[in-house]
Formats: C-alpha cells, structure tokens, sequence
C-alpha cells in the first residue's frame, strides 16, 4: 500500500499541477506492478494511494524499491511526490475486485507509520523474500515497534535497492520497542562438557543439541517471545509479560527433566532495544549473570522480578550481592 505524504498541501497550493503529477505516479505504479505481476486494486483512502497485491512478497518489495527509484527520477510540473509504501505478507479474502481481511489492514497500518520516500516492510515479509532478493534489495531493521491491529511488537525492516542508503526520521509509531521494557531469560545446560566427553561420538553429539535446541524453541513458541536465540547449549528469550517469562523458564525445567540434563537459568526485566533478532541492554547483562549465579536446576531472579511477576510465595531469598554488569547491591531469589 502506497499514498502521498503531505498530498494536501500539494492540491490546496496547486490542483492542476498535482492532478498531473498523480497521474504520473498512477503509470508508474502501474508500469512497476506489471513487471512484477502484481494487480492494482483501488485505492484506499485519498486518490492518491495505491493498493496493489502481489503473488510473492519478494516481488512486493522489489515493485516498491523500484517505485521509489522511478519517482525520484521523475518529477513532473516540479512537484515532488513523496511516496510512502507499506509492504506486508499474509492471508486475505479476495471479494471481486478487492480484497479482505486483517492483513490488509495491517498493510495499512505499516504504511501509516513510514515516511516519504521510505518503504517499510514487516518482517513477515522480510522473511519470506529475503532470498529471493539477495544481491538486489536492501533489508535495513529498523527495530521492533508497536503498530496498531498487530498483535505484538513488530520488527519492522526499510527496503531500498542494493547501494542505495537512505535516512529518514524514526517511524511514526508512538510507541516503539527501542529501548522497551521486556523480561530477559537465559538458559544454560550445567556440564554439557561432561557430556559431550561421555558420549565421545560426533553424531550422538549432534544428535542431543539438534534435538535440545529443537525441544526449547518448541517450548518457547507458545509464548510469542519478541527475541529467541540460542547461545552454546542454551538460550536466550525475551517476553514482553514476565510472567510468561516464568512460565516458560517452568517448562524448560519440565523439559530438561524429561531429557535427563540438569540447566540453570536467569531472568530479569528491564529497559532493552531489541534490533536484528537481537536484544541489547543491562537487562540481558543481568539475566546472564544471575543464570551463572543459579546452581543446577535453579531459575534466579531479581527482586523486581519477584515484584512484577506475583511469585514472592514460592520465591527463596539468596540475600543481598552485588552483581558484576551493575555494581548495585540486590537482593536475588530463587523463583
């Protein structure tokens, strides 16, 4: 989805010329939809936006890099237009000439935040194309930001042709997820050493991480974490409620029992930019420090943990220590 940033200035000063210059921005939508097999629909809102659908993402995304090119090289009755776009993937009801549905709104929505000359795009999207266009477009992560009818923060990602570097203002979300509070949880297998030594053959080794690692991200899923990673023989996951941070660290206990290995973990909540699929801030520091702290089968966390999360009941005080990443003094628990 595309519009035309300030279009009412444009017609109020000068309706003729802008009438001239829309109607070249609609051939060249038209002319980069076509090569990209993409359908123009109508517009959705003003008349001068564009609502275009696409059998490939990567073929959005290069239609709308191509759109910016060509409109910077083509300034008609010296009005310069200044294209927004919003590309995003997902399912939609097509109903005669149009189509339905919640990822049509959100296409919307991601447009509404970007500014002109910017393409924005989900990382859905991102996801999906970002083979395909290998060598030709650009995926900058612009972070993680808050957009309205998405159900959780969005990373969201500016698509320009290869070589082409761009800077715009920050996005117009209101809320972004730079810096955001979040609950930081890191995961650690105590002496994988051992066990690595133990079974002593490569592929059983391989075998026991792939399955691990197969088995946390499977126990993350269901609690949507912003940020999953895995580092050595555990993980890091970031949640924006603490107390599926909790849960979640729960399961990993379940799990580990059921797969005979002993882990530790550590879990804060603080300020933190999440950027690129990864997570930077003293909380990650922390959360890293106090799952070093833990002893095999513990979950360690701070006493604003314990605040926030409800779980001062079942909560065990280590006392007072002062961590290495602060230099504060904090009282910790066992969770």
């Amino acid at each position: 989805m595309s519009d035309v940033e300030g279009s009412a200035e444009h017609w109020a000063s000068d309706p003729d010329r802008m009438t001239i210059a829309v109607r070249d921005l609609d051939s060249v939508i038209a002319a980069v939809a076509d090569t990209h097999r993409g359908a123009v629909l109508k517009s959705r809102g003003e008349g001068d936006s564009h609502f275009v659908v696409f059998d490939r993402p990567s073929a959005g995304i290069a239609a709308a890099c191509e759109l910016q090119e060509m409109r910077k090289a083509r300034r008609p009755v010296d009005v310069d237009l200044r294209v927004r776009v919003g590309v995003h993937a997902g399912e939609a009801n097509p109903s005669a000439d149009d189509y339905y549905g919640i990822a049509v709104n959100q296409a919307a929505r991601l447009r509404g935040v970007a500014h002109g000359g910017q393409t924005v795009v989900s990382s859905v999207a991102a996801a999906l194309a970002r083979g395909s266009l290998s060598g030709k477009v650009h995926l900058k992560s612009l972070g993680h930001h808050r957009v309205r009818d998405f159900p959780k923060l969005e990373e969201i990602f500016q698509a320009t042709m290869l070589g082409v570097d761009e800077m715009f203002a920050p996005l117009r979300t209101g809320e972004s997820g730079t810096p955001t509070m979040m609950a930081i949880t890191v995961v650690d297998v105590v002496n994988s050493k051992d066990r690595v030594v133990a079974v002593r053959n490569s592929d059983d080794v391989i075998t026991w991480q792939r399955e691990f690692s197969a088995a946390l991200r499977r126990v993350a899923q269901p609690g949507e974490p912003a940020v999953f990673k895995f580092i050595g023989d555990g993980c890091l996951a970031a949640f924006e409620d603490p107390v599926t941070a909790i849960a979640f660290l729960r399961d990993v206990q379940v799990l580990a029992s059921e797969m005979r290995v002993e882990i530790r973990a550590g879990v804060e909540i603080g300020r933190v930019e999440l950027y690129e699929g990864d997570v930077a801030g003293l909380a990650a520091f922390v959360a890293s420090e106090l799952c070093r702290r833990a002893e095999p089968g513990q979950i360690v966390g701070s006493r604003t943990v314990v605040d926030l999360t409800g779980v001062s009941g079942a909560a065990v005080s280590l006392g007072r220590s002062t961590l290495r990443t602060t230099a504060n003094e904090t009282e910790l628990f066992v969770l």
